[in-house]
């Protein structure tokens, strides 16, 4: 907590402060859209499913439990761990007729086990350690059942309306945020991805960070500064942010790496994270700081969306690096995840252009934005 607030600190101090009046049309690149459009839900769906499992809004997407939340399904991959399965399970018409169906063996068990997980702490656990307990004894048959569920037209238009639910709150945190930073101003595509990711990938305790950040800028909104004092200090603290979330100079160079990333094994001993995590952060770290260079003026709140993407990663020992590379990519539109270089801009353009684009053709573009990251030649 003292690290944090010291964080808002010191953006209050040094007076980032965004103007509250004689905005450009340029700052408000965004144009009004309400209610929130279907193609930056659906962009924003896809990142956030093809960043989790590698493949863009997947309805049948299964992830087992890795990462300790007992199992992760469907395009937003809600989980037993934090529970947010039931809401799937909860808002499937006829649900117990649709798994006796798809699920002979174990259907009913699965939706029980599901909605339990919705409740009190005691019970999820509970729910969690059943399904890691079926997937051990019988993950083939588990995840042949629950694929057929989850591709269900009734269990799809489950997820349609669980991920519309998750987007209108994003779309709300990122119109506040708008209202904070530049008054009047509706969010650019980037702002609403990253509150969007932020919600659906963090866990419930976010909440309290983005609402200490944006606090933070409603308190130094007075302080109308110069613009070009402004563009220094924003460059000054994102840069800090940047090097300080990814260990630069604690443990790593800020340069593009120079070995293979498959090279990097083990953990780091003094930060305990996945080295190859740390691999795609030093890379981060040194496309980042070029991009921060060039935000200013019009642009400045890339700086300002990826200051709120940094907040939430420093305070999350051993997923620190995970965190941002995916938030600070998905904030700047271009960056390393799990080995991937992924170039979101022209989507996100085409998003802020109004540009009509289906589900599918979406997860196509969302895809072919990525490919694997390459290290600097000797």
């Amino acid at each position: 907590m003292f690290m944090r607030l010291a964080g808002i600190a010191l953006l209050m101090s040094l007076g980032l402060a965004p103007v509250a009046v004689g905005q450009t049309p340029g700052e408000c690149a965004g144009q009004p859209l309400s209610p929130l459009p279907e193609p930056w839900l659906n962009t924003a769906v896809a990142i956030t499913t093809f960043t989790e499992t590698g493949k863009p809004a997947d309805y049948s997407a299964i992830a087992d439990n890795a990462d300790e939340q007992g199992m992760s399904i469907g395009i937003l991959q809600w989980n037993f761990g934090q529970g947010t399965i039931a809401k799937i399970v909860n808002g499937t018409q006829n649900v117990d007729a649709v798994a006796l169906e798809t699920m002979p063996t174990f259907g009913k068990k699965f939706v029980a086990e599901a909605k339990r997980s919705g409740g009190s702490k005691s019970e999820r656990d509970a729910a969690t350690a059943w399904v890691a307990g079926a997937q051990t004894s019988d993950k083939a048959t588990l995840h042949a059942e629950l694929r057929k569920f989850l591709a269900h037209p009734a269990v799809q238009k489950s997820q349609d309306n669980a991920a519309r639910a998750e987007g209108e709150e994003a779309w709300k945190r990122a119109s506040a945020w708008m209202e904070k930073v530049r008054t009047g101003c509706t969010p650019q595509f980037a702002q609403f991805a990253v509150f969007f990711d932020y919600l659906n990938h963090g866990g419930k305790g976010n909440s309290i960070e983005i609402t200490d950040v944006v606090a933070a800028y409603g308190e130094a909104r007075g302080k109308n500064i110069d613009s070009a004092t402004r563009n220094k200090y924003s460059q000054f603290i994102a840069f800090g942010e940047a090097t300080w979330v990814m260990g630069f100079p604690h443990y790593r160079p800020c340069t593009i790496p120079s070995i293979e990333r498959s090279q990097e094994n083990d953990k780091n001993e003094v930060t305990d994270v996945s080295n190859k995590h740390a691999w795609d952060s030093q890379y981060n770290c040194a496309i980042w700081s070029d991009m921060i260079k060039f935000n200013t003026g019009e642009n400045l709140w890339k700086n300002e969306i990826y200051f709120l993407a940094a907040q939430g990663a420093r305070f999350r020992p051993g997923y620190r690096e995970i965190f941002f590379n995916r938030k600070g990519t998905i904030a700047l539109g271009r960056g390393v995840i799990n080995g991937s270089m992924c170039d979101f801009r022209p989507l996100y353009i085409d998003r802020e252009k109004n540009r009509p684009a289906t589900l599918s053709e979406i997860s196509a573009a969302v895809k072919s934005s990525c490919g694997t990251a390459s290290p600097v030649a000797n």
